[in-house]
């Protein structure tokens, strides 16, 4: 895939993230919206309010990087969802509907700073790292916008009974993932959607 087009495909991501939150906010039935969760029973608006933590770290992290800051260890991550849900549980769905449409344009802006190279290449830029090393930023991107919100969607949808939701989830999540050119990035997140629609063989039976 030629240069232009990888960058491009980060931005699709991003689109594609965002039409899939939009999505799934508009199918939790009415009477969900505004259940309030318990710290180890979310909600499905704690559940939405968590990615968006997600996705403000990426952002921070991102951005640190770039300034030549510390970035923020996830290494205590199970720690850092229970303070997140704390901080967020009282938020109202018009709360979780206005941060959503914050961080798509935090995201969609420091994308858009980051070259090519800084997008791909971790040894100039990653804000995770395994047990095989750095990670760059173009496959975190993935993971923050389409592997964890889809773990979450789709059992949101396995709950409702909402067959048609988390199928539809799969196709598109699948088309932007299934892509030859951007496999060596896309590949992580395109396994666990594959292994996602493995499970909802039996959740939704």
């Amino acid at each position: 895939m030629k240069t232009q087009a990888i960058k491009q495909w980060a931005f699709s991501l991003i689109n594609a993230s965002s039409f899939e939150f939009d999505t799934l906010m508009a199918r939790i039935p009415e009477s969900q919206r505004g259940v309030v969760g318990e710290l180890k029973k979310w909600s499905p608006k704690d559940q939405v309010a968590h990615l968006i933590y997600w996705i403000e770290l990426f952002v921070a992290n991102t951005k640190a990087c770039r300034q030549g800051r510390a970035i923020v260890s996830t290494a205590d991550y199970l720690t850092m969802n229970d303070s997140a849900w704390q901080e967020r549980k009282d938020w109202t769905w018009p709360d979780v509907e206005a941060n959503i449409a914050r961080i798509f344009l935090d995201v969609r802006g420091q994308v858009q700073e980051l070259s090519l190279e800084e997008l791909i290449d971790a040894r100039r830029y990653s804000v995770e790292t395994d047990e095989s090393g750095p990670k760059p930023i173009l496959q975190s991107l993935a993971y923050e916008l389409i592997a964890h919100p889809s773990h979450h969607f789709a059992r949101m949808y396995w709950a409702f009974g909402d067959r048609e939701g988390v199928d539809s989830l799969f196709a598109r999540t699948l088309r932007v993932t299934n892509q030859s050119g951007v496999l060596t990035w896309s590949e992580p997140t395109l396994k666990k959607i594959q292994a996602l629609i493995e499970q909802s063989k039996t959740a939704l039976r």
